[in-house]
């Protein structure tokens, strides 16, 4: 039941990222000065909010197991798997913190492919 709470976080820094993406497309309509720096903007809120996620994500796990009787996860194993490259055990961790990134990367090739308009063959 306390695994849950991940989810719940995770589902909150995605909500924040799509509505930072949307909201630097919305802006970028003003021009295309516009649209580069907003564009650069959403590539640095999409970095800050990947790597909030992940010490949130973490925290919380801590936390979680703090409170726990008997431990369910142990986030220092956990940290040490991903570092050791033990990928395979931990791909849900990486999923999850890796869906924040998913509306910044749709904007960054929306983006390409609207340049590539511009050039004439």
């Amino acid at each position: 039941m306390a695994i849950a709470v991940l989810p719940l976080v995770n589902a909150w820094f995605d909500w924040l990222s799509y509505g930072l993406t949307l909201g630097s497309w919305a802006r970028g309509i003003d021009g295309p000065a516009w649209r580069l720096i907003f564009g650069q903007l959403d590539i640095v809120a999409a970095a800050v909010l990947f790597f909030a996620l992940s010490f949130v994500l973490i925290g919380t796990l801590a936390l979680i197991e703090a409170w726990r009787v008997d431990p369910l996860l142990d986030p220092r194993a956990l940290l040490d798997g991903i570092r050791d490259g033990n990928l395979a055990d931990n791909a849900w961790v990486i999923a999850m913190v890796a869906s924040t990134l998913v509306p910044t990367l749709v904007h960054l090739a929306i983006g390409f492919f609207s340049l590539m308009t511009l050039i004439r063959g």
